[in-house]
């Protein structure tokens, strides 16, 4: 049975783990409420099964396997096959067979989590069809999004994000200003989303690569233009100016800049 969210054991894992208070509020509860069953099957030879962050994917409803070898963890999923893997793009000797031995033989989706300089490992896991949308350090609330798409139909939808006038419904891909719908890519929502989820804090430019452009050879430049293009939006629908650059460093939403006329 699942606790409730107000149990201190809960309390104390999340907290362990340093999830963020408002994705401890929105992302956390909404797995924890819905209870949804599944199996998530971790290959990293870095991760302790005993990790805080096991115990709280576990009181998120997500049975936790975990695997620090990859031709053991082969084994385990032929014997007892998950909804999902996550492995780590440093784990595999060969990221890409097995990414190719997951997909084919156990006939489940692959999440990669990786870091800076591990380009190469995580090219290969995305050839071979893998999802590299997972960062190092794990954080809960990344794991939980990354799942939503994958994980049984009943999975709890994403909660709405509202800074200042914007309103993102990350379900639907939509995202309004004061009732108007804004016609965005699917590039230029996702990187709205992760700035609204962080807004009025400095999203680092590492971590929107990590998350958006992975594999992609210019990606200053693809981030760059992605932020020009938003602004503009942004600003044809009376919000303003509201994404600010810290140069070098990353770009922040402001939830009180937005001044709307009218």
């Amino acid at each position: 049975m699942l606790r409730h969210e107000g149990d201190p054991t809960m309390t104390t894992i999340l907290t362990e783990h340093r999830v963020d208070a408002a994705h401890r509020s929105d992302t956390v509860r909404s797995w924890v409420r819905a209870g949804v069953p599944g199996r998530l099957a971790i290959v990293d030879r870095e991760l302790d099964p005993d990790d805080s962050l096991v115990a709280a994917l576990r009181t998120c409803g997500i049975d936790t396997a975990v695997d620090g070898d990859d031709l053991a963890a082969l084994v385990h999923l032929a014997t007892t096959p998950p909804d999902v893997v996550l492995v780590a793009a440093t784990t595999p000797g060969d990221a890409g067979r097995f990414v190719s031995v997951v997909r084919e033989q156990i006939g489940c989706p692959v999440l990669v989590a990786w870091e800076a300089g591990h380009e190469g490992q995580l090219r290969e896991a995305v050839a071979a069809g893998a999802h590299p949308v997972v960062g190092q350090p794990y954080h809960l609330d990344e794991i939980l999004g990354a799942l939503r798409p994958l994980w049984p139909t009943s999975a709890p939808p994403a909660p709405a994000v509202r800074v200042g006038d914007l309103l993102l419904e990350p379900d639907g891909y939509e995202c309004r200003v004061r009732g108007r719908t804004l016609d965005l890519t699917t590039i230029e929502f996702q990187t709205l989303a992760l700035l609204a989820a962080r807004a009025d804090r400095v999203v680092s430019r590492q971590a929107l690569i990590r998350a958006l452009w992975p594999t992609v050879g210019d990606p200053d430049g693809a981030m760059a233009a992605t932020v020009t293009r938003l602004r503009r939006k942004l600003a044809a629908a009376g919000a303003g100016p509201v994404i600010s650059t810290l140069r070098g460093v990353g770009y922040r939403l402001e939830s009180r800049t937005p001044r709307l006329s009218g």
